[in-house]
């Protein structure tokens, strides 16, 4: 017996889209320094979830500025690396941050509703290796004492989709008073018993 047989095949296209796994960052440390003194934090479970290397991690330190162009920050160091900040601006709900190859976007709207009251940030961006729990170092202007609010902003990468994580907190500079040196330039034999004038307006 004789059989004639056909095969037909048909291709079927499958395809996956990229899913961001996100990361739940958390920082522990210094949430009080003194005035003229560095405070220091871990920020820990920063790894990727997603290993395979088609995920990237960009992280971002944003402080509201305590007022406009003035920065309560006079510098970051991740791990004895100095982070450069850029200025930034809340525009229509973007955080713009003017860089070094013009300007980008921090898809956040977070600071308004971490009850950021200026539209006048600092933006500092961590370097893309970092060591497992890295240490944060912030050092504020001289003299400077108060809260100043922050943002940690990870903002995760998987081709074409990115999702972004923010994570508020605060630290709070307290004010030290300064000690300073009475020196007396010229002594008076004064009698006893007998009044004499200092002139303290000198002393800063």
């Amino acid at each position: 017996v004789e059989m004639d047989t056909k095969v037909q095949t048909s291709f079927v296209v499958a395809q996956w889209s990229p899913v961001v796994d996100m990361i739940d960052a958390t920082i522990t440390g210094d949430d009080v320094a003194d005035e003229d003194t560095a405070a220091t934090f871990i920020i820990s479970d920063i790894d990727l979830i997603d290993t395979d290397g088609s995920e990237h991690m960009s992280l971002y330190l944003v402080a509201r500025n305590p007022s406009a162009g003035s920065s309560a920050i006079e510098s970051v160091e991740v791990n004895g690396f100095v982070a450069s900040g850029a200025p930034a601006v809340l525009i229509d709900g973007d955080l713009v941050v003017q860089g070094e190859g013009g300007e980008y976007l921090l898809d956040t709207d977070a600071p308004e509703d971490a009850s950021f009251d200026f539209t006048d940030y600092s933006v500092y961006e961590l370097p893309s290796s970092l060591p497992k729990d890295p240490s944060v170092s912030i050092l504020p202007v001289p003299h400077f004492s108060g809260q100043v609010n922050l943002l940690l902003v990870a903002v995760v990468t998987d081709g074409p989709v990115s999702e972004t994580s923010v994570k508020p907190f605060q630290i709070e500079f307290m004010p030290v008073a300064d000690d300073f040196t009475l020196f007396v330039a010229n002594m008076t034999e004064v009698e006893n018993g007998a009044s004499f004038v200092v002139d303290v307006k000198a002393i800063d």
